[in-house]
């Protein structure tokens, strides 16, 4: 006797459909459909009973409406057919098709777990799930969208284009080994959650097992979100095609599982929370194999030019994968943390988040933070127990708050620059943010590159450091568009740290404003704010060459008021750069007339030259009756030294051979260079150098005396007074630069210990711009008087035909140009000894005469003619009152303090 299921006579009785109006769910099934809704008011649950499933065992329902509002058993269990009696097994997957689907409460697989898809497949359909959740469903698929020309007798289902749009607000789905949400637009809030809660059993039975209101979770499945313009393959979980354009997408919900994928074709915002995390993973039979489910989490925008913003938090214990088409952005409310973390953009990463990568298991997994990019920025935290690993094409910064830590950290830039710090003071957005810097505007660095053994004392050093190398220079004026950060912290911090590119730069832009009267600078506990700091290893150089593992050198490293440090008495600092530059960021000297506190002019005993000798000379009283003038080079602006120190060994190497004329240098430019261990510096050119304030006092002095004479038979006091004018070269006052190697120093080159003095080339420049030299101030043409200048109309070229013997006579001419002195030099020693009264100089000087002969004979066109450059340098010597020559200079320069005076504080007022 056949035996067959209440439910089976309840499908025959509503074969037609029936909707049931008195229950708060609304199901309307289409016409044709072998489907049965009943509900039971006494047990609080409606039953809908499915359509039988086809050969390949899908059950195809379509409904007209499809409102679930109150606890519904949807019954999947074997039956028979109603005319041959065959048995008829249940259905391995479950597809509800409506134009809008509705859910607010319980569905509840009744018979074997089976898959579940709800289709609202309407153009603008609308899939709504209101804390509704699912019992006993295998793969649960919620889509809006086309699945193609699906039939009761279809073997497979299409893939899927999403439309519509979806509202989610708390879905649970606990032991589903699949969630798939597929719409082009996901809006609504709450938690979306399929993992099972779970008690852990006493410590006899050992493991986990489900309870409704456990504290613990059991994970068997992953969630994948697809959004927008795209096509996914149901069968294969996969995504063929991304289209771009569409709207943000936006993700708000909390989602729970052990592996959660969101997917947009198109920009894609996340300000939701995901967590991987569970205690237990569990292995589940489907379609005849063990699945397993993958730990991890992705972010990613697929269509061209997608972006992905990530505003939420990301946790796993595994994997966290992020990636887009154009630019990655994690935001300040971001807090992403797993074992291994990967940005992926076609562009640009910038992170403003948390990046923290842990160790995790026993034994623990190494933990991992990789990210790639055109360029990558950093302004928050991005932290490593184990690996950071950084790739950009264009460059990689480090700055406003950044801190990149990590046991190993290795940073390369294939065609660009590595920047920890900010070359400005406010927030750099400009087009030339990522060029290089121009390291050939600093005379001092000029002047090493082309004559590294010339004496630098008489360089042009009134301006120098990073400050004055930025492309398109830095604002010193207040501008609406520009903002201070809210820090300019930059660490990059490692037990080993590896830094290839072309140029690297650890620069720290702070400097102050001094008073020009006391030069008092007290901000050195700033050096700290912008640091590179190694336990072990720092190594310096360029990006690889090609895929190998050769680097080459890097084009400069730039050192610039801050610190790059290692800490370990084991450790070393290696440095493959072809210029290396530690000094401070910006150093600005100005030809100033003022106070100076050691002049002799504030000498108010001293003794009149001509009295030096005499005797019976008392009560010495001298006042300075007319103080012409105290000329100086005073430093305006100051930033802290750059500061480079290992506790045990540096290495300095420099491509010696990369050209015929070397252009390779390692300066110590006004900077600390400490090494408690070896140093060794190859290199072409090795300069140390500091930085001296020197300066010119020139005054009138009134001394009132006593005299003993001998008058009318008795000695006699007389009263007398003097004036006499007093030049003196003032002290030279050094400012605070180190170099210091406790163990072995070795340099293969001659190795230059210097203090450049900006006074020497104010001097310089007075005499320059002052001095009538007797130059021409024009260029001079002369021709010769025999001839005349003619056009041959077919070149447009000139000729000069001869009055006389028109045909063996040459013509020639004589092009004379001269230049203004380029050379200007005084003996400084002289100056030491400068004449008191008449404060004279002699400077020597040379110029050139350039002169360019052209032959032609008669008619000729000169374009073939031969020609001859000549130049003559010319030299001389003059002498002049340098108390003159600095008062006039300083007539012509003093608009310069005052435009450094009246620039914008941005360490003070723009802080």
């Amino acid at each position: 006797m056949r035996v067959k299921y209440c439910l089976q006579f309840l499908s025959i009785i509503y074969v037609l459909g029936i909707t049931h109006l008195a229950s708060a769910t609304v199901i309307t099934p289409q016409a044709g459909q072998q489907i049965s809704f009943n509900a039971d008011y006494v047990a609080g649950h409606d039953f809908l009973n499915i359509t039988p499933p086809n050969s390949a065992g899908i059950s195809v329902n379509k409904f007209s409406r499809f409102d679930v509002n109150a606890p519904l058993k949807l019954v999947n269990t074997p039956s028979y057919h109603e005319v041959t009696g065959a048995p008829m097994p249940s259905a391995k997957t479950v597809v509800i098709i409506a134009s809008d689907i509705t859910l607010s409460s319980v569905i509840d697989v009744v018979g074997p777990a089976t898959d579940i898809v709800m289709i609202a497949a309407s153009e603008d359909g609308t899939l709504t799930c209101q804390n509704c959740s699912f019992s006993n469903a295998l793969r649960l698929s919620l889509i809006t969208g086309d699945l193609g020309d699906l039939k009761s007798s279809s073997s497979s289902l299409d893939s899927v284009r999403p439309k519509g749009r979806m509202i989610i607000n708390t879905l649970y789905a606990p032991g589903v080994i699949g969630l798939d949400l597929v719409s082009s637009v996901l809006l609504g809030s709450g938690t979306i959650n399929i993992n099972q809660a779970a008690i852990k059993n006493a410590s006899a039975i050992g493991g986990y097992s489900a309870a409704p209101h456990g504290t613990y979770a059991i994970g068997a499945g992953s969630i994948d979100v697809i959004l927008g313009s795209l096509v996914w393959n149901y069968e294969g979980r996969k995504i063929h095609q991304a289209s771009a354009g569409g709207l943000l997408r936006n993700v708000a919900h909390t989602f729970k599982a052990p592996r959660v994928s969101i997917s947009s074709a198109g920009d894609l915002k996340f300000q939701g929370k995901i967590d991987t995390r569970v205690n237990v993973l569990s292995a589940v039979s489907y379609q005849s194999e063990m699945h397993i489910p993958q730990e991890g989490a992705t972010v990613q925008a697929l269509a061209k030019n997608a972006n992905v913003n990530v505003l939420g938090d990301v946790y796993s214990d595994n994997a966290v994968k992020i990636r887009a088409t154009k630019n990655i952005a994690i935001g300040r409310t971001a807090h992403v943390k797993a074992n291994t973390i990967e940005l992926l953009a076609g562009m640009e990463v910038y992170n403003d988040g948390q990046l923290e990568a842990i160790r995790v298991g026993q034994p623990a997994t190494q933990s991992l933070i990789g990210i790639a990019g055109d360029t990558v920025i950093n302004q928050q935290r991005i932290d490593s127990y184990d690996s950071v690993d950084i790739f950009a094409e264009k460059g990689m910064s480090n700055q406003y708050g950044g801190v990149l830590q990590g046991g190993d950290v290795r940073i390369t830039v294939a065609n660009g620059v590595i920047k920890n710090g900010s070359r400005t003071p406010y927030i750099d957005n400009s087009a030339g943010r990522w060029s290089f810097l121009q390291l050939n505007k600093s005379p001092l660095l000029t002047h090493l590159t082309n004559s590294p053994d010339a004496d630098a004392s008489t360089v042009d050093t009134t301006q120098e450091g990073a400050f004055f190398w930025v492309p398109g220079g830095v604002i010193t004026q207040q501008r609406s568009s520009l903002k201070m950060p809210q820090s300019h912290l930059a660490h990059i911090l490692g037990q080993h740290i590896q830094l290839r590119a072309d140029g690297i730069e650890n620069i720290n832009p702070y400097y102050e404003h001094l008073d020009l009267e006391n030069q008092t600078f007290t901000s050195n506990e700033r050096l700290r704010d912008v640091a590179i700091s190694a336990e072990q290893t720092l190594t310096i150089s360029g990006p690889p060459v090609g895929s190998s593992t050769t680097y080459r050198f890097a084009n400069y490293f730039v050192n610039a008021s801050a610190l790059s440090i290692v800490n370990n008495v084991q450790g070393s600092l290696d440095i493959r750069a072809q210029k290396v530059v530690n000094g401070r960021y910006r150093t600005e000297t100005v030809f100033y007339k003022g106070g100076w506190s050691n002049s002799v002019l504030s000498d108010t005993q001293r003794r009149p030259s001509y009295l030096e000798s005499a005797k019976n000379v008392s009560s010495l009283k001298t006042t300075n009756s007319k103080n012409d003038a105290v000329y100086h080079a005073a430093v305006a602006v100051f930033s802290p030294p750059g500061f480079i120190a290992s506790m045990n060994k540096l290495n300095i190497q420099t491509d010696r051979d990369s050209a015929s004329q070397p252009n390779d240098f390692v300066v110590n430019a006004f900077g600390y260079l400490e090494v408690f261990g070896e140093a060794r510096i190859d290199t072409t050119t090795f300069k140390n150098l500091g930085l001296a304030r020197h300066g010119f006092a020139s005054g009138r002095f009134k001394t009132t005396y006593k005299k003993e004479v001998y008058r009318r038979g008795e000695w006699l006091y007389d009263e007398e007074e003097v004036t006499e004018t007093i030049n003196q070269l003032l002290e030279t006052v050094e400012l605070d630069s180190l170099f210091y190697v406790k163990g072995t120093l070795n340099i293969p080159v001659r190795a230059w210990y210097e203090t450049v003095n900006p006074f020497r080339y104010f001097v310089n420049q007075a005499a320059l711009k002052e001095g009538d030299f007797g130059i021409p101030k024009h260029s001079q043409t002369t021709y010769d008087s025999g001839f005349k200048r003619k056009v041959d109309p077919r070149t447009g070229r000139e000729y000069f035909e001869g009055e006389l013997d028109e045909l063996s006579r040459i013509a020639y001419v004589n092009y004379f140009t001269y230049s203004t002195p380029k050379n200007v030099s005084i003996d400084f020693s002289q100056l030491e000894n400068i004449n008191q009264q008449q404060g004279k100089v002699k400077v020597k000087y040379d110029y050139t005469q350039r002169s360019n002969l052209i032959y032609s004979h008669y008619k000729r066109d000169l374009a073939n003619a031969p020609d001859e450059d000549i130049t003559i340098t010319i030299e001389g010597e003059k002498e002049f009152a340098l108390l003159d020559l600095l008062s006039d200079y300083y007539e012509s320069v003093k608009n310069k303090i005052s435009a450094i005076v009246s620039e914008f504080k941005w360490w003070g007022d723009g802080k």
